[in-house]
C-alpha cells in the first residue's frame, strides 16, 4: 500500500473513530435498531463486521482523496512550469544584455587602443597648451 495510501486510509479511520466517540459521549447510535442510552448503545451492541459495502465505499472514498492529491499536484506542477518558463526568459534576456554590454566594452576599449595608438604615432603631446581646449 502506498504511503498516501495508508495516510488517507488512517486520516479516515480517525475521522471515523472521532465520530463514533462523539455519538457514545452524546449518547447517540449509528447501529441499526439500537437508541442512544449514554454511551451504553455501543456496549449492548457486538461489533459488526466491515461489509463488502463498507470497503467498497472505504475505497471509493480513497480513490477520491487521491484523485484530488493527483489534481493538487498536478496543479502545483503547472504553476512550477509557468515560473520556470518566466525565470528562464529572464534568464534569457539577462544574458543578451550582458553580451551587449561585453560587446560595448570591447568596442569602447578598441576605441581607446586605436586612440592611443594614433597619439603615440603622430608624437602629439596632449598636455600641450596648444593641443588642449579651453
Amino acid at each position: 500500500m502506498s504511503t498516501i495510501k495508508r495516510t488517507v486510509r488512517l486520516s479516515i479511520l480517525k475521522m471515523v473513530a472521532a465520530t463514533l466517540a462523539g455519538c457514545a459521549i452524546v449518547g447517540v447510535s449509528l447501529l441499526p435498531g439500537v437508541r442512544g442510552g449514554g454511551g451504553t448503545a455501543f456496549a449492548q451492541q457486538p461489533a459488526a463486521p466491515v461489509s463488502g459495502d463498507h470497503e467498497r465505499r472505504l475505497q471509493r472514498l480513497e480513490r477520491i482523496l487521491e484523485n484530488r492529491i493527483l489534481v493538487e499536484m498536478l496543479d502545483r506542477m503547472e504553476a512550477l512550469q509557468t515560473e520556470l518558463q518566466a525565470l528562464r526568459g529572464a534568464s534569457e534576456t539577462h544574458a543578451n544584455k550582458i553580451e551587449g554590454l561585453k560587446r560595448r566594452q570591447k568596442e569602447l576599449y578598441l576605441d581607446l587602443d586605436r586612440r592611443m595608438q594614433e597619439l603615440e604615432r603622430t608624437g602629439v603631446d596632449p598636455h600641450h597648451p596648444k593641443h588642449t581646449q579651453h
